[in-house]
């Protein structure tokens, strides 16, 4: 396993060859990694969702 990448612009490059086919393969990837949302920040959205589908729920009664 490797480390996680840093938040930002990273270039992962990798490939392999079969010389039997003389087959080779290079692969690069440009990819930017964003930060995980906080796990307090997902379940305050869940609180609100919920809040607001009793409201709902109640309006209707």
């Amino acid at each position: 396993m490797v480390e996680p990448l840093s938040v930002g612009k990273h270039t992962v490059s990798f490939g392999g060859t079969i010389s039997a086919l003389d087959f080779r393969q290079n692969n690069t990837y440009e990819i930017s990694v964003v930060p995980v949302p906080e796990p307090t920040a997902i379940i305050g959205l869940l609180g609100l969702g919920l809040f607001m589908g009793i409201s709902r729920r109640k309006q209707h009664v």
